[in-house]
């Protein structure tokens, strides 16, 4: 088993370039964040980059571009990690002024 871990602050995403969201969110994850409230769009932005650092982490593929990674929910709510596409590991995040995520992957999904 791979564990990754991120930490990141939920009032610096409002410091980054307005281009950010674009440059790290899949299409998917974009029309998800544009859909929130200004006041939740922090919040969703930095668990999905949490997320992001923290699969790169537990899986050891350092420069993977971050739009290939995705975190969705299913219709409970239940976060969900799929890498080009393809369902993998399993995440979870929390949000409270700091967003966490956690990753863990099988070892047969370490690439």
């Amino acid at each position: 088993m791979k564990v990754g871990i991120d930490n990141v602050q939920i009032a610096r995403m409002a410091t980054l370039s307005p281009g950010f969201p674009k440059r790290i969110l899949s299409p998917r994850e974009l029309a998800e964040y544009e859909a929130r409230t200004p006041q939740r769009r922090d919040e969703y932005l930095a668990g999905r980059f949490a997320a992001k650092e923290a699969y790169i982490k537990a899986s050891g593929r350092a420069g993977l571009e971050y739009r290939r990674i995705e975190v969705l929910n299913d219709p409970d709510g239940a976060p969900r990690l799929y890498v080009d596409g393809v369902r993998t590991g399993q995440v979870s995040l929390t949000h409270d002024g700091i967003a966490t995520a956690i990753v863990l992957l099988d070892d047969d999904e370490r690439k």
